[in-house]
């Protein structure tokens, strides 16, 4: 399983020589645009009404992407689409493409609508929202079938990259069961600030960094220190206790039986406390920084699944604005058989020639066997009813 772990995990010098980093992109621009296509993936499965574990999968499937590939070469915003649409498969919570297009394409332009407000009117922006973003992507579309060819080829890097490999490991079943272990579990307010710290450090690269185990342990740790400072909590259900739970109550050094050293924990605390400086709870969200160049934004360039897309455009609309004379020579020799040239004779493999007594034998244009069929059958209806009506003039 090392092998596998490989592919999942990465050291800290990898995370500090990425792939956007080697592009030009400073730390911080590529700490906000993972926030940001996290945010992305998380409102997606809200409006997909799809389960948290869909938006946990999504979230830890695009760090691990970015980990391999550059913010310039794919933008965020097709690449958060794309690990949505393969979570909700991972899942077994599959959803069609129209409706994750949908749902990304009515988020990207409420994002439009509230990036032009400069009132700070909250009401007013959601009731403008609400009246430009209500439109459905038109299936029969140029640009729905846009978003559907690039939601599909990003899903197709997503799988390269990963090598097929997808397994992902969340660190909330890990947290339930520390607490349980340390007697904690009837305490509602202990168990959701352990879990709301769980859904947060899906946004920052922990779960490319360490295990699904060990990240649990920071958050049981940021949890009970948060309650122990008198964090905010009501007085909840039935069987919590709304007491401060100090930290002097879970045993000391208790991280270590889960392989976690008191520096890793200073680590993953610390990295989880930067997210909410970076983007502080009720504060401006993270906004999208377009990164892309134009050249490879979409794909890699590897396969060059782009460039051949739009050289067939332009073939196809040539040929759309050409004579019908002009036709001919300008379709593809790869169109049908009957247009291959015979590069030998530099002629058509289909003419007859035209001289007597000389027949090329090269076969002609294929025939449908089902029409010739059905012709037949036809014919030989029609030669049985004339001689029907000869037999009976005779009589």
């Amino acid at each position: 399983m090392d092998l596998v772990h490989d592919n999942f995990y990465f050291t800290d010098e990898q995370i500090e020589n990425s792939p956007s980093r080697a592009d030009g992109v400073d730390d911080v621009t590529e700490f906000t645009s993972k926030v940001f296509g996290c945010e992305l993936i998380q409102e997606g499965a809200v409006l997909l009404k799809a389960s948290q574990a869909v938006a946990c999968t999504g979230q830890v499937l695009l760090h691990r992407f970015y980990a391999k590939r550059s913010l310039k070469h794919f933008d965020v915003e097709k690449v958060a689409a794309s690990c949505t649409f393969l979570a909700c498969k991972l899942e077994e919570q599959p959803r069609k493409i129209r409706d994750v297009l949908n749902v990304f394409h009515f988020g990207a332009r409420a994002r439009l609508v509230l990036d032009k407000i400069d009132d700070g009117n909250l009401h007013g922006a959601l009731s403008q929202r609400d009246k430009h973003t209500t439109d459905l992507l038109d299936v029969q579309s140029d640009k729905y079938d846009e978003l559907k060819r690039n939601l599909i080829r990003t899903e197709r890097h997503l799988l390269r990259e990963f090598g097929f490999c997808v397994n992902v490991e969340h660190p909330h079943a890990f947290v339930l069961n520390y607490l349980r272990m340390f007697s904690f579990a009837s305490d509602t307010e202990f168990v959701q600030s352990a879990w709301a710290y769980a859904n947060d450090s899906l946004r920052t690269n922990l779960c490319i960094r360490f295990k699904a185990s060990q990240v649990a342990c920071a958050c049981v740790h940021l949890a009970s220190r948060f309650l122990e400072r008198g964090g905010e909590g009501g007085k909840g259900e039935k069987g919590s206790s709304s007491s401060k739970v100090p930290s002097m109550n879970l045993p000391k050094d208790w991280f270590v039986l889960f392989d976690v050293t008191s520096l890793d924990l200073k680590l993953m605390c610390e990295s989880v406390l930067a997210l909410y400086v970076m983007c502080p709870p009720g504060g401006g969200r993270a906004r999208f920084v377009y990164l892309g160049d134009g050249k490879n934004e979409g794909g890699d360039g590897r396969d060059g699944d782009g460039k051949k897309e739009n050289k067939n455009k332009e073939e196809k609309e040539r040929e759309r604005n050409a004579e019908p004379a002009e036709r001919v020579r300008l379709r593809s020799p790869t169109d049908t058989g009957r247009d291959r040239s015979d590069t030998h004779h530099g002629r058509s493999r289909n003419t007859r020639d035209s001289s007597p007594g000389r027949r090329d034998n090269s076969p002609g244009p294929r025939r449908d066997k089902s029409r010739d069929k059905y012709e037949r059958k036809s014919r030989s209806r029609s030669r049985d009813r004339r001689r029907g009506d000869s037999r009976d003039r005779k009589r």
